[in-house]
């Protein structure tokens, strides 16, 4: 066995292709401050909300285009392992957690708003987005998954 072929057995395969590039994770980072900012130029819930969904939408399709992407044609990923967590469950923790973020944050924007912050949630977008951005590149110094 040849050092070449010892070496690319023991690499773990990384699906995720937005994490494997510095622009992959700037675009990690502006969807998220990009989320995190709409409140401040959408005023409308009912645009605001399909604003999120419009940017979410376009978020999948840019991960499930870059996952589509295959580097080496002979390799074919593993599927994931079998999750003792139902999807329903996950689906409805997650917006648990989001929901009561953003009334944190709601009320967060109306005390800087009181204090003349003109556009709080701007501020909490370039912040998530600083954030995230961080985080990812962390990971990817370091080699591991967040």
């Amino acid at each position: 066995m040849t050092n070449e072929s010892f070496n690319s057995a023991d690499k773990k395969e990384d699906n995720y292709a937005l994490d494997d590039t510095l622009a992959g994770r700037v675009v990690q980072a502006g969807f998220a401050g990009a989320a995190l900012s709409l409140p401040d130029y959408i005023k409308n819930p009912k645009a605001l909300i399909t604003s999120y969904i419009l940017l979410l939408g376009s978020f999948t399709g840019l991960v499930g285009y870059l996952n589509a992407v295959d580097e080496e044609e002979d390799t074919t990923p593993e599927p994931p392992a079998e999750s003792s967590l139902p999807l329903w469950q996950l689906i409805a923790g997650l917006s648990i957690i989001a929901v009561l973020k953003v009334l944190g944050l709601r009320k967060l924007a109306k005390a800087l708003t009181k204090r003349g912050v003109k556009k709080p949630w701007s501020i909490f977008g370039g912040a998530g987005a600083g954030v995230v951005f961080a985080a990812s590149e962390y990971a990817a110094r370091r080699g591991t998954d967040i």
